[in-house]
């Protein structure tokens, strides 16, 4: 985990991603920031999404 135990983005900040990620998703926490104990993804939505399931990962809205 960082030093820190809060990380503290400015506005429109994000971290970044593993992979490359469309421009509506911003990286807010990693698992690199949690010690693989989460991570948390900002998403602007131009519609709704689906219902759908992860296999392997918890989501909540």
């Amino acid at each position: 985990m960082s030093e820190s135990r809060f990380i503290l983005l400015e506005p429109s900040a994000a971290r970044p991603g593993r992979i490359p990620l469309p421009p509506a998703f911003a990286v807010k926490a990693s698992t690199a920031d949690t010690e693989g104990r989460f991570s948390l993804l900002e998403v602007t939505l131009a519609q709704d999404i689906p219902r759908h399931v992860h296999h392997h990962a918890d989501e909540c809205i």
